[in-house]
């Protein structure tokens, strides 16, 4: 049997390192090892050939040994974890609990459709660095804090769990210099450090603090931030840390994306996802269509490297018309060694890469490839921008399939062993692979050799570009999964993007105090639904049909929670906003609550926050920017007031009530100008012209982001006369599908 949770190293270590290596070369030649799977097992027979180990040798070699154990620690997820009985909610399959030096995992017995033997899928893991702390509220109960959840377990053996993983987490702190934060610090000082609600910070010296403040450094950015806001964390470990915190970390790790279906099946408390999960895990292996579907033991392959690929696909060396002969006799490179193939050049191909039937490409090819060298630096631009060689590229990936594959190939050879005498051209080299990742997949030849490059980036301890390379095999997930961008950048975006910079990152706020960054520009959705901004309400009463939609979403916001438990009263009043919550006293909304729960109790915590999306859809104000209006020269709109910005117009709401005063649809909205602000004027306003070629008038706003507002405005009054255009070209008969 293997070892169950490693613990301090002691004086016969070299023995026990031996004890493993025998039980790890007889397991992976075992067929009864619920420990490991197939591929596991696999991944491993491979690394055991190339050093020429079969099921009946006797390793002597001490240095093989370690590596042997080294090898199995970092790649086997079960192997080294101790177990504990265990079950979650109904329906979510749970029944170990495993506990390991890398964290925890929650388990299932499973046997695959094409073999009678059983061996554990893990259907969920966290680190260490995702885990607060652990109570036991109730005999054999475990309530395990989470960063951006909470998981409920059951288990005979509680207490062993909870020092078995307290003794992992406290061993791990002592020498960590970093906090995760347990809320989220909202700032607009620009000396303190914004940041969420399990985002892990960095934290640095610095003298001449007082008493409660931290200094951290998290995505770039440092800052002082009070304690309370934050608890000690284990140093982040590279494999297990959330995609959510990826965004080109410094001194920063990350997570592997599971699989899709092990996501659902890690929900506890959705009885549909899980069953759905254990239906498709018990008749067939762990196929996914899309990327994920690449096995582990390919990306482990020492064969799935680019050089491999270069020897199967490159042109032969001895046909390159490229840099090769220059540059033997200078270095005295052997043109005919395939690494070469994927090397850095100083000087432009003159064919590509990749041997091509058609030689046409040839030419194609290399205007490619010089302007690849012109984005990194490497190339004059001859009157050129950045953008314009980013269109290049973008635009030949897009008319000639081939090309992409192509266009891969070279950035990777341009970022590897890079000797440019720019200082940040392979800075911009990865920028580039990063705007190719969201546009265009590959083949699926290149496919797991592209993986395994950018998995090995990742994951190479030290490298300069962790961070980033987690982001484009986050972007080419995706590409393969949804498919790439089809809009071309813009001039502002593309600044953005060359200067390291995402596009714009939205906070969505859900129920179930989760948050979720998109890159989109939206309302956040939650808070708007809090403050009442969504409804248009009439004060003197309210029918009892909205009561019940409003004790619904109540209902919803609590399940989005996966509680265990019925609803407080001041969590009642904390899902309702004010302005409604005051209709009726506390306990009758807790009435309502309450009966609802008993409907949406089945829903997962997933399907809870879908239904309370798809609901609040329905609302007037649903989709509105929200914008403070300071004065107005028109009489009827009675300011202060809130504007909302919508694509059935500008709606003005009266500021206490939030009941709508006046509307104008976008149909009567001519023009709008900006003024900024004057001496007689502490706000810049906005011109707004209404009405018709024959008869208009002209409403002033006083706002804070006036600029902001008519640039919304105008957006959907572009989007209406895009809609009315289309409508006019359509037949008659497809009109009403509109």
């Amino acid at each position: 049997m293997p070892m169950e949770g490693e613990g301090p190293a002691v004086p016969t270590a070299a023995i026990l390192v031996s004890v493993v290596a025998l039980e790890i070369v007889n397991d992976t030649f075992s067929e009864t090892c619920v420990r490991l799977n197939k591929e596991e097992q696999m991944m491993m027979k491979s690394f055991l050939a190339e050093n020429k180990i079969q099921s009946s040798t006797l390793v002597k070699d001490e240095a093989v040994k370690r590596k042997i154990v080294m090898a199995a620690r970092e790649s086997w997820d079960v192997y080294f974890c101790r177990l504990f009985p265990a079950s979650g909610s109904v329906g979510t399959g749970v029944q170990i609990l495993g506990v390991s030096h890398k964290g925890i995992c929650l388990l299932k017995l499973m046997r695959a459709s094409s073999t009678a033997a059983e061996n554990l899928r893990v259907l969920r893991s966290y680190s260490y660095c995702d885990i607060l702390f652990v109570t036991i509220p109730s005999k054999n109960m475990l309530d395990f804090n989470l960063t951006n959840e909470k998981l409920i377990l059951f288990s005979s053996k509680a207490p062993q769990v909870k020092s078995m993983i307290d003794y992992f987490i406290t061993e791990l702190k002592k020498d960590s210099n970093y906090v995760i934060a347990v809320k989220s610090h909202i700032t607009n000082d620009s000396s303190n450090l914004r940041f969420h609600k399990g985002d892990i910070i960095r934290l640095q010296p610095m003298e001449g603090l007082e008493e409660g403040w931290k200094f951290g450094a998290f995505h770039g950015r440092s800052g002082l931030f009070p304690l309370e806001y934050v608890q000690p964390v284990a140093a982040p470990d590279f494999i297990h840390l959330s995609n959510d915190k990826k965004e080109e970390p410094m001194d920063k790790k990350g997570k592997v994306a599971a699989s899709a279906s092990a996501t659902v099946a890690a929900a506890v408390g959705s009885t549909a996802a899980a069953e759905e999960l254990d239906r498709k895990s018990e008749t067939s292996p762990p196929v996914n269509e899309f990327v994920e579907s690449i096995p582990e033991y390919i990306l482990h392959d020492s064969q799935c490297t680019m050089i491999e690929f270069a020897k199967k696909y490159f042109r032969p060396p001895h046909k390159l018309k490229s840099e090769f002969n220059k540059e033997k006799s200078k270095k005295g490179k052997d043109p005919k060694d395939p690494a070469e193939l994927v090397k850095y050049t100083k000087t432009p191909i003159q064919e590509s890469l990749i041997e091509f039937s058609d030689e046409n490409m040839n030419k194609i090819a290399a205007e490619i490839f010089v302007a690849v060298m012109k984005f990194m630096g490497d190339h004059p631009l001859k009157g050129q921008t950045e953008q314009d060689t980013v269109y290049t590229i973008l635009k030949v990936c897009g008319e000639l399939e081939v090309m992409k594959d192509e266009t891969y190939c070279q950035i990777i050879k341009q970022i590897t062993d890079n000797t440019s005498s720019k200082t940040d051209s392979v800075q911009r080299g990865w920028r580039l692979l990063y705007i190719l990742t969201a546009y265009y997949k590959c083949s699926e030849v290149l496919k797991p050799f592209l993986f395994k490059l950018l998995e090995s980036v990742y994951r190479m301890p030290g490298s300069s570009f962790q961070g980033i390379a987690k982001a484009c095999d986050h972007n080419l997930k995706k590409t393969f999964q949804f498919g790439g961008r089809t809009q071309f950048p813009d001039g502002i975006e593309l600044k953005a993007m060359v200067a390291g910079r995402s596009s714009k990152r939205q906070v969505f706020l859900l129920p179930g105090n989760m948050d979720r960054h998109l890159k989109i520009k939206t309302c956040t959705i939650f808070p708007d639904y809090l403050k009442g901004l969504l409804h248009i309400l009439n004060q003197d009463m309210m029918s009892d049909n909205q009561l019940q939609q409003v004790s619904k979403l109540a209902a919803l916001q609590h399940r989005a929670k996966d509680s265990l438990y019925l609803p407080t009263i001041r969590e009642v009043q904390d899902y309702i906003p004010p302005q409604i919550y005051r209709h009726q006293r506390p306990q009758p909304w807790l009435n309502m609550v309450t009966q609802n729960i008993q409907h949406v109790q089945a829903l997962s915590s997933h399907q809870a926050r879908a239904q309370f999306l798809g609901l609040v859809s329905a609302f007037p104000m649903f989709g509105s920017s929200f914008f403070y209006i300071q004065s107005s020269s028109n009489s009827a709109i009675v300011a202060p007031c809130i504007l909302a910005v919508n694509q059935n117009g500008l709606n003005f709401l009266n500021k206490e009530t939030h009941e709508l005063m006046v509307n104008f649809p976008l149909k009567e909205v001519q023009s709008t100008l900006t003024q900024q602000a004057g001496p007689n004027n502490s706000y810049p306003y906005a011109e707004i012209k209404l009405g018709d070629l024959m008869s208009q008038r002209i409403t002033q706003l006083q706002l804070d982001q006036a600029l902001e507002m008519c640039r919304v405005t105008a957006m959907h009054v572009e989007s209406m006369l895009l809609a009315r255009e289309k409508r006019l070209t359509l037949p008659p008969s497809e009109i009403t599908l509109l």
